[in-house]
């Protein structure tokens, strides 16, 4: 079901939500990256599974059988499994049941058959590049209602009577969430030179995202979490929702959200008393660098060589390798069956892979060898740009008979 379906059947029904769904959910985190042209709202899609309605056990595997079926050639044929609290005051655990890739829980990788309890939000990935959020009744009650919320004038939806056992599966979209948090801002607190705020349209940029437009009283939330942040920046050190960007009449002002690493404007780290941003003046966040244009051009492309392309530069994708791992686009690239040809730089090499259908056709690194083994060297950079040409390898046979899945899994079992 997607997710407009859903709030037209249940957006409505307020705190009746909450009866009708007494278990907690696991969402699917949100996808940076490689999707195509003409569906542009692709990375956004979310799967939804209720841990309903009323089973003690939930298997969780990439087999048809499974209680929860996620098709990913990470996630083993049982995989997982979710168990339901024995008594009032339990609490939901995750259990991994000896698979392949492993499971692991807010980063940290469980032992085989040993339970974990789950807290409200807490971060589930079944093998590399699935991950999941853990997500309580009341927590998704605060996220429908923010999306059912009626554009001014338009009539309520009713909701319309739906089988829960019939439908447990919904695709929910990266929506703006931040009307979750209480609007706090007071005027008089506000730190700047007063100047009023530059008309026309303005973004907030990020590297390598797409840039946000910032529109008047509708505040941008950053943060590492899908549930409550409209702009995802996925980084240990970044709070779930960890500052909020907003547009209004005295200019735009960010603020920080009580985060475990705190907010910085040009160095200085910022509280919860919002602060008034001039053009271009730069927000850290961990390690991301964030500002406001009055362009949604990315200021990247204007900064990074790239090899010449038969295509436009607008159709190259860009990265940083900091922050989407090359393990991770690779197996993003050959589950969405991209082709291509993809340039890594750690500063000092080029590594060049073309891709066809998702399979790597060949491989070549400066100064080093070809092949599988210069995909697994490239798998030791953590840092350096990336760019993806879109357009398609010439025809011929492949020089790398391997999958990308299994050179990244023998790299990193070996």
């Amino acid at each position: 079901m997607l997710l407009d379906d859903f709030l037209q059947r249940f957006g409505a029904l307020g705190d009746e939500l909450l009866a009708q769904f007494p278990r907690p959910f696991l969402v699917e985190e949100g996808r940076l990256s490689v999707e195509d042209d003409d569906d542009p709202g692709a990375a956004a899609r979310r799967r939804i599974f209720y841990l309903g309605p009323d089973a003690d056990e939930l298997v969780v595997g990439r087999s048809d059988g499974a209680d929860i079926s996620i098709g990913d050639a990470n996630v083993s044929g049982r995989h997982a499994k979710l168990v339901a609290p024995r008594g009032a005051e339990g609490r939901w655990t995750v259990v991994d049941l000896a698979s392949r890739n492993g499971t692991f829980l807010n980063g940290k990788q469980l032992g085989p058959h040993a339970p974990a309890p789950l807290g409200d939000e807490a971060t589930i990935a079944f093998g590399p590049g699935v991950d999941f959020v853990f997500v309580e009744p009341p927590t998704l009650l605060l996220l429908a209602r923010r999306l059912a919320a009626p554009a001014a004038g338009a009539p309520p939806a009713a909701a319309a009577p739906v089988s829960l056992a019939a439908e447990t599966q919904v695709a929910m979209a990266r929506p703006p969430l931040a009307d979750l948090l209480p609007d706090d801002v007071d005027d008089d607190l506000v730190t700047g030179d007063g100047a009023p705020a530059p008309e026309g349209p303005l973004f907030l940029h990020c590297d390598p995202f797409d840039a946000v437009p910032l529109e008047p009283g509708k505040p941008v939330i950053v943060g590492r979490s899908a549930v409550h942040a409209s702009l995802v920046l996925p980084h240990p050190q970044c709070s779930r929702a960890h500052a909020e960007f907003q547009r209004r009449p005295g200019g735009v002002f960010v603020r920080d959200l009580r985060s475990a690493n705190g907010t910085f404007v040009g160095g200085t780290k910022i509280g919860g008393d919002p602060v008034r941003l001039t053009l271009g003046q730069e927000v850290s966040i961990a390690d991301f660098k964030l500002s406001v244009r009055a362009t949604s051009r990315s200021a990247l492309a204007s900064t990074m060589v790239t090899a010449p392309s038969p295509r436009a530069r607008k159709d190259l994708i860009r990265g940083h390798l900091e922050r989407l791992p090359l393990e991770k686009l690779l197996l993003e690239l050959e589950e969405k069956q991209k082709s291509g040809v993809l340039e890594v730089h750690d500063g000092k090499r080029r590594g060049r892979i073309a891709f066809r259908a998702g399979a790597p056709v060949s491989a070549s690194l400066d100064g080093g060898p070809a092949g599988a083994a210069a995909i697994a060297e490239m798998l030791d950079w953590k840092a350096g740009p990336f760019t993806i040409d879109p357009t398609p390898p010439a025809g011929g046979d492949r020089e790398v008979p391997q999958a990308f899945r299994d050179i990244v899994l023998e790299k990193f079992l070996s």
